[in-house]
């Protein structure tokens, strides 16, 4: 991977998340206002895939800079809290493939997640139905991280 390459994804996920939660956290503090932040990492954080390690590296770091933020804006009464989709059908009409069929192996509900379904998580972390919950991280996955569907049980040598 080119420098270039990581920084790239790296300015764009990392500190383009910093700024954001920067500019709205001296918002919500100079107004004395509470307030929910709410960031958008990826399952990426906590999965390694090769080729990926800047993509990676990047939801991880947005994942910890979420629980950090969390603590230090708690006495201003500002939620922060992380949400991580796993994978999200944007276009209904993509068609299949055999990677797709692979991914679907690994998601206990045998689907995609929508958008609609990111957005309703978003909508309760920002609703006073959340006003507890801060420093937390949203897996919106159908249950991909639950465990692995993919690795079939081997008696013989499972000991």
């Amino acid at each position: 991977m080119e420098v270039e390459e990581w920084d790239r994804v790296i300015e764009t996920n990392l500190r383009g998340t910093f700024l954001t939660c920067r500019a709205a956290a001296r918002s919500m503090t100079a107004g004395g206002r509470p307030g929910k932040i709410i960031t958008v990492s990826s399952g990426a954080y906590a999965s390694a895939r090769p080729g990926a390690s800047h993509y990676c590296a990047s939801k991880s770091g947005i994942v910890m800079f979420t629980k950090t933020l969390a603590m230090e804006l708690a006495q201003a009464h500002i939620n922060v809290n992380c949400i991580a989709p796993g994978y999200i059908q944007l276009d209904p009409t993509a068609p299949d493939s055999e990677f797709r069929r692979a991914l679907l192996q690994n998601i206990p509900w045998g689907r995609f997640g929508t958008p609609a379904e990111v957005a309703d998580i978003a909508l309760f972390l920002a609703s006073s139905a959340a006003d507890y919950v801060t420093g937390e991280v949203f897996a919106v996955n159908g249950g991909a991280f639950a465990g692995r569907m993919y690795l079939p049980l081997n008696t013989a040598t499972a000991r």
